[in-house]
């Protein structure tokens, strides 16, 4: 589905419940309550971009656009996600159980109150992610990488963090009797 396809669609009914939009770019749409569940979106574009026209003579910035796309409270259960890039976006109290975003770019995305519980995250790209009270339980991020990542609050019972990437401040949040994989995970100082 191209995107102009989408705006059509946006439109009217908000329900893309099981919809193939493998590879759209969606970059600064707002979808936010958009019912995307079970819906394909493997390898689509939805990170926030900034365009800016050029700079005046004094290397000051003409022109700023900054166009964050928001999926604010969406519904993606069981989406498929695999590869997307969602870096930056506000994904707040979104609802991505069962869902696979494996090897997703997620660095910066706002997930805070998402659930997340049984997605599959492995090898996931969720640096600088805000994962403030996100519901992980029986999340696999394996191989993922959380460095500066927001894990307060965060729901990790039965969370596979086998080989993730993990600042040690957080080191005391998790514990191998609510996070799989806990002697596994690669702990950082950054």
């Amino acid at each position: 589905m191209n995107k102009d396809d989408f705006r059509r669609v946006l439109q009217g009914d908000k329900n893309l419940s099981g919809a193939d939009l493998s590879s759209a770019d969606l970059r600064g749409e707002n979808l936010k309550g958009i019912d995307l569940s079970r819906a394909n979106l493997s390898r689509v574009m939805l990170e926030a971009f900034i365009v800016f026209e050029g700079y005046d003579d004094n290397y000051n910035v003409i022109y700023v656009d900054q166009r964050i796309t928001n999926l604010q409270g969406a519904n993606l259960e069981g989406a498929n996600l695999e590869e997307a890039n969602l870096s930056d976006v506000d994904l707040r109290l979104a609802n991505f159980k069962d869902g696979n975003l494996s090897k997703a770019i997620l660095s910066g995305a706002r997930l805070s109150g998402a659930n997340l519980s049984n997605t599959n995250l492995k090898e996931a790209n969720l640096k600088g992610a805000n994962l403030n009270g996100a519901d992980l339980n029986n999340a696999d991020i394996s191989g993922g990488n959380l460095r500066e990542a927001n894990l307060s609050f965060a729901i990790l019972n039965g969370a596979n963090l086998k080989n993730a990437f993990i600042s040690t401040v957080y080191k005391d949040h998790i514990s191998s009797s609510n996070a799989k994989g806990f002697d596994d995970i690669k702990w950082v100082d950054y």
